[in-house]
């Protein structure tokens, strides 16, 4: 190894001595430095635009290379989902590679900055990928040509209610309850022993919402009351747990 760094050497001090500089203007395929700079060194590093240079005596060498021409390009897959509830998509970048190791990685759809995954987007979505080392990808999807997961929009009922105001679970929660489809509804609790104690018709979440307390406004003792939502010619019944 040493005899064939000797004879490189050899051939670029007798170049340099004839043209008085030599520069490596292409890619680096391997690594070579001489640290022993008695009078002249050589150093490049691959994979990086570097370029260097060192002077000796009559002697100048600069090594480097080209950078090529044009963005860099990212390769990724998309996973991509059909919302049920409000006819609208999410998508998910899956599977990212290419020139985006130990890089900050951004992605913009529809030109908002925004992360990895996004809710709520149209059918026709542009995507576009970029690294602060200047790689980048960018597509325009059509998600109803692609085959997509469809999410069902089902109601779904908790059964904990925890009205203490720390901001969890203060307020009964229904998924799904103000799509088009259950919009027009009738909620009704029960307390243990079969009696009436909070009804609201068209609950939405926020206005319209059970947080504890009776339909006049006062508190719930702790304990298991029992609901019954009617919606959509059905009925769902089920219990929640009051604990302050």
């Amino acid at each position: 190894m040493l005899q064939r760094h000797l004879l490189t050497l050899t051939a670029l001090i007798l170049s340099a001595l004839l043209q008085s500089q030599i520069v490596l203007e292409r890619q680096v395929l391997s690594c070579f430095a001489f640290n022993a700079c008695d009078e002249f060194c050589i150093q490049s590093t691959a994979g990086q635009i570097d370029y260097s240079s060192s002077q000796g005596g009559e002697l100048n060498l600069t090594a480097g290379f080209e950078q090529p021409n044009g963005d860099l390009s990212i390769s990724l897959n998309i996973e991509v989902k059909f919302n049920s509830c409000n006819s609208l998509y999410e998508a998910e970048v899956k599977n990212l590679s290419g020139c985006t190791q130990n890089e900050v990685v951004r992605y913009f759809w529809n030109g908002v900055e925004g992360d990895s995954k996004r809710t709520n987007l149209d059918a026709i979505t542009n995507l576009a990928v970029m690294t602060d080392n200047g790689c980048s990808f960018s597509a325009d999807y059509n998600f109803e040509s692609m085959p997509v997961e469809t999410i069902a929009c089902d109601l779904v009922f908790y059964n904990y209610l925890s009205p203490n105001g720390d901001g969890d679970n203060d307020t009964w929660r229904i998924d799904n309850i103000t799509n088009d489809k259950y919009i027009e509804n009738e909620v009704t609790f029960y307390n243990r022993w079969g009696a009436k104690v909070w009804d609201a018709r068209d609950y939405d979440n926020i206005e319209k919402v059970w947080s504890g307390k009776t339909s006049d406004g006062e508190a719930l003792p702790d304990g298991t009351y029992y609901y019954v939502v009617k919606v959509d010619s059905h009925e769902y019944t089920g219990y929640v747990e009051l604990m302050r």
